[in-house]
């Protein structure tokens, strides 16, 4: 019976470790991706006020 309830324990662990490890990558991805979705939207408004400068050049 002990044995039985150890490899509950372990395999519990090793679930928990293993929703550990899923997590970091998603959160990972999440920084990334908002990040990426920051320097997108910069370059936009870069884009949109270098448009607006030629038409005031214009």
């Amino acid at each position: 019976m002990n044995t039985d309830l150890d490899l509950v324990i372990q395999d519990m662990q090793n679930q928990i470790a293993n929703l550990s490890r899923e997590k970091a990558i998603f959160y990972a991805l999440a920084v990334q991706r908002e990040q990426e979705l920051q320097k997108v939207k910069k370059e936009l408004e870069e884009m949109k006020m270098k448009k607006e400068e030629k038409k005031g050049d214009k």
